[in-house]
């Protein structure tokens, strides 16, 4: 049964000032034909999801499977099958969170020692 799953994207300052993301939930549980909508709270700023295995996911944004990239507002994500791999068995994938200031300056990234997230597709 297809199923939206919702990501939340939270962009804080912690107590020290520093800037900070949190990704609710860190790993998502995927079924091919899933979507994924990602949901952005916190701070103000544009919204940057890469996914280095763009691949493993569909959208009709032609920006999407030429970069990997999702922005807040662009359509949701669908979920591929994963050519090769058994039901019962799970691939994992992760994505690079971004917060882009003006000018589209990252003010704060999931690789800085900040959690970014993952996704464990099945097929079935």
């Amino acid at each position: 049964m297809k199923k939206q799953l919702v990501i939340t994207v939270n962009y804080v300052v912690d107590p020290a000032g520093k800037p900070r993301l949190d990704v609710i939930p860190q790993v998502t549980q995927a079924i091919a034909n899933d979507t994924l909508d990602f949901q952005q709270t916190g701070l103000a700023g544009t919204m940057r999801i890469t996914f280095p295995e763009k691949e493993l996911f569909s959208t009709g944004n032609a920006k999407f499977s030429a970069t990997g990239r999702f922005f807040k507002g662009d359509e949701a994500l669908g979920v591929k099958r994963v050519p090769g791999l058994a039901d019962e068995d799970v691939k994992k994938t992760s994505f690079v969170c971004e917060l882009l200031g003006p000018d589209d300056k990252v003010l704060v990234t999931s690789t800085g020692g900040n959690g970014g997230g993952a996704i464990e597709i099945r097929n079935g």
